[in-house]
């Protein structure tokens, strides 16, 4: 190396080295939660009960904001589980109400709006983003109301966002994708409903997307290969390895 590049190349080995061991050691752990977006507001029904209990898991605290609209069924389907508990609550969602709530339901009857305030919204979005799930369950027809359900989704973080356009599609749905929210789940009976963009599709016919779902929140890191977190050792070595060189030759040249 040339001398005078021999400083800068000395810290630009240093910063290399620092940052692939850096990413090798990882960051903080991944805290992300899963939204979850229904476009048929009839979702709720016996046939589909078994992805819900998907979205749930093993969490035991449902909390359904406003009202449960045409989701009565499962509610009583949840609260009839051993441990599980569904609650109502017609009040503003806080943090301080989310805490310990393990699934956040929004939902409204068909072509109601679903009216959220930004502090809302941002309880929701810190819930979202911190392990919480959210499901939306959620069918319009006027344009004024779908705008405000994409309002309320890009609010919170998503990508999410309904179509504008709503499908006579009555039937079952079958042939779902391979994820973990329809593990044991075959199908999923289908009303009307809107279409979704974005995400990834869990429920989709030939005409459109009735139910969609992502990640949000704090990504794991991704490991480095094994040759990339012995490179990164090499370099962290390299720098005080020339240092001690060129104090050598300081020395040399004094004596």
């Amino acid at each position: 190396m040339p001398q005078f590049l021999r400083p800068a190349g000395g810290r630009i080995l240093s910063c290399l080295a620092a940052g692939l061991l850096a990413l090798s050691l990882g960051g903080p752990p991944a805290r992300a939660g899963t939204l979850t977006v229904m476009g048929d507001v009839n979702a709720g029904v016996e046939a589909n009960q078994p992805m819900f209990d998907n979205l749930l898991g093993r969490g035991t605290t449902v909390v359904i904001s406003r009202e449960r609209a045409q989701l009565g069924r499962l509610q009583d389907h949840i609260n009839a589980q051993p441990g599980q508990t569904a609650t109502v609550v017609a009040g503003s969602v806080t943090s301080a109400l989310l805490a310990g709530v393990d699934l956040l339901i929004l939902t409204a009857f068909y072509n109601a709006p679903l009216a959220y305030s930004v502090t809302e919204q941002g309880a929701i979005h810190d819930f979202l983003f911190d392990t919480g799930n959210v499901i939306v369950v959620a069918e319009a027809s006027t344009s004024s109301v779908l705008t405000g359900y994409n309002a309320l989704l890009a609010g919170i973080g998503a990508t999410i966002s309904y179509t504008g356009t709503r499908y006579d599609d009555f039937g079952t749905v079958t042939g779902l994708p391979n994820l973990p929210v329809t593990q044991g789940v075959t199908s999923f009976a289908l009303n009307r409903y809107n279409g979704l963009s974005g995400g990834t599709a869990v429920v989709q016919t030939v005409l459109g997307t009735a139910v969609a779902q992502q990640r949000l929140g704090i990504t794991a890191p991704v490991p480095l290969p094994a040759t990339a977190l012995g490179l990164g050792g090499a370099l962290a070595l390299l720098w005080p390895l020339g240092w001690l060189r060129r104090m050598r030759g300081t020395m040399r040249g004094r004596r």
